[in-house]
């Protein structure tokens, strides 16, 4: 009984909490001298709100941010006196006044449709930044709003708050026409040329309009290619202008499901974006949608004039049974599993092979013929199913910038030894291999690992 007793009071204290949290919300008539959370706030003047008739820039302390706001003060013209605009959310406030000889009838309309009619109009004090007009809960997308005065009494306006996830539409760009299409792992996104427009920004849904998350913004081009998506999963997107101005309403939507290839496939994987002459990386080859494979069949090509094969690293479970010998950066691997759980099936490396940067340059890994077994039949992979991957060759890097290392670079840092990276020839050489500044064991140990395995470095050759 005393359990329950605390889990009920528990009970009520959140559920107080939780219409405490909703009361704090403001309401209508209420004073707002800054947003609430979840809402973002535009200034009287922001150039997607449209003035229709003679408004005139007060400026008045006790505005939003002490600047102008935008009032009716020929009063024989007021009646018809219009502000609109369009913005990209969910919600939307006007932020006003109270006063004895503001409008008593100002009709909004919310996407062309009647909403209600508000006042602006109080006793004798005159009150600013009031919250004079809400609508929540619209569906998420474009929408357009409308206030028209009815009287010969002021209309004021201070500023407009929407979504804090959403934008008032810049009216002097419109919107990209969008196209998409799957690609191989990615979805690329094509789009037309918006006249002022200097930048677009890319957004991105896994439900239909909305809501949107920007993964893109600043593109400068018509096209972009979304690599964070997964197989079988839809995605949406739209696309927005941008100027100086702001943003442009949003593109139409376009959707795309990014389809699991179902071929087999012979991936080749560096584990590097760029290295420099010299140094090492790891390329994985990896076998891709297959079923119970358990020997495979292949030919590996490489840049041989910016790249020196170093070597193999063997998977456990996955043993080569030939003596790949290196013919001009052409080899060949044959390669058998070692027991009935080391069958492939789905995605798997059983490969490692190990390269150093021999030149400057753009180096590619390719994967050529191949073959593969499971334990009844062999199967042939196209070329379009033997991929390649590439890396950058940065440099040279070895210490007198021969594009290698030999004895002549340890020689070098021998005669440096123990000087700063300062008191070396940087004009000719780099002395400091391993970047700590100053020449030590440490440089002269890894020339030495380097040129042990730089295969053009022989003895006596």
């Amino acid at each position: 009984m005393k359990k329950f007793s605390l889990v009920f009071l528990s009970m009520i204290v959140l559920v107080l909490t939780f219409f405490a949290s909703i009361s704090s919300a403001a309401t209508v008539g209420q004073q707002l001298t800054q947003p609430e959370s979840g809402w973002l706030r535009y200034d009287d003047g922001n150039s997607a709100i449209v003035y229709t008739g003679t408004w005139v820039n007060n400026t008045i302390n006790g505005a939003y941010n002490g600047k102008s706001h935008h009032t009716k003060y020929n009063v024989e013209e007021a009646i018809g006196s219009k502000m609109n605009f369009d913005f990209y959310g969910t919600k939307v406030r006007l932020i006003g006044q109270y006063w004895t000889t503001d409008s008593n009838s100002i009709d909004v309309y919310i996407d062309g449709v009647f909403d209600k009619n508000i006042s602006q109009i109080s006793g004798s004090t005159q009150t600013r930044q009031i919250l004079n007009f809400e609508k929540i809960g619209l569906t998420e997308g474009r929408h357009t709003v409308e206030m028209v005065n009815r009287t010969k009494l002021y209309f004021v306006v201070d500023a407009i708050d929407i979504d804090s996830t959403g934008y008032l539409i810049n009216p002097s760009v419109s919107a990209p026409i969008l196209t998409a299409e799957a690609g191989d792992e990615q979805i690329s996104l094509n789009w037309s040329i918006v006249s002022g427009a200097t930048k677009y920004n890319v957004k991105r849904s896994t439900t239909a309009s909305g809501s949107y998350m920007t993964i893109a913004t600043g593109v400068t081009g018509t096209t972009y290619s979304d690599t964070a998506v997964m197989a079988g999963t839809t995605y949406y997107y739209t696309v927005t202008a941008v100027n100086a101005n702001g943003e442009s309403g949003p593109s139409n939507e376009v959707s795309v499901t990014l389809i699991a290839p179902t071929n087999p496939i012979l991936d080749i994987i560096i584990d590097k974006e760029e290295i420099k002459v010299g140094e090492q990386f790891t390329s994985n080859v990896e076998l891709k949608n297959v079923s119970n494979i358990y020997a495979e069949d292949f030919k590996i090509n490489y840049d041989s004039s910016l790249l020196n094969y170093v070597g193999f690293e063997e998977i456990p479970g996955y043993k080569i049974y030939n003596q790949p010998t290196d013919e001009n950066g052409k080899l060949r691997f044959i390669i058998a599993s070692q027991g009935e759980q080391y069958g492939i099936t789905g995605d798997k490396v059983f490969l490692k092979l190990k390269f150093s940067g021999k030149a400057k340059g753009t180096a590619k890994v390719d994967a050529l013929e191949c073959r593969i077994a499971d334990t009844e039949s062999e199967y042939d992979l196209n070329e379009d199913s033997c991929l390649e991957d590439s890396i950058e060759v940065v440099g040279p890097k070895d210490v007198n910038r021969s594009g290698e290392y030999t004895l002549v670079d340890l020689a070098i840092d021998g005669f440096y030894f123990g000087k700063t990276i300062a008191q070396t020839d940087l004009s000719k050489h780099d002395a400091d291999q391993v970047e700590d500044g100053i020449v030590d064991d440490n440089d002269l140990v890894f020339i030495v690992n380097e040129i042990l395995n730089n295969p053009n470095y022989t003895l006596n050759a």
